[in-house]
C-alpha cells in the first residue's frame, strides 16, 4: 500500500480542484478508507483489512465521508 498522502495526490487533477479541497478537509478516519474506495479501487473488505477495521465500520465512513463531502460542494455551487 502506498502511503495516504501519495494516494491523495495521485487521485487529483487540476479539473477537481474543489473536489480535492473537500477531500482534504475530510477527518482522516473518512478520507482514508474514501480514498482507497473510490481512488484507488479496493473493494470494501480490502479497505476494512488494511485498516484493521470491520466491513461495517468502512461502510459507515464511506457514507459519512460522501454525505459531508456532498455537503461541501452543493454549498461551494451555490456561493
Amino acid at each position: 500500500m502506498r502511503p495516504a498522502d501519495e494516494i491523495a495526490e495521485s487521485a487529483y487533477t487540476p479539473e477537481n480542484g474543489d473536489l480535492k479541497s473537500a477531500i482534504d478537509a475530510l477527518d482522516g478516519v473518512l478520507r482514508i478508507p474514501f480514498l482507497l474506495k473510490y481512488m484507488e479501487g479496493y473493494s470494501e473488505k480490502e479497505v476494512a483489512n488494511t485498516l484493521g477495521i470491520t466491513v461495517a465500520n468502512v461502510k459507515s465512513r464511506l457514507l459519512r465521508a460522501r454525505r459531508k463531502l456532498k455537503k461541501e460542494l452543493t454549498e461551494e455551487e451555490l456561493e
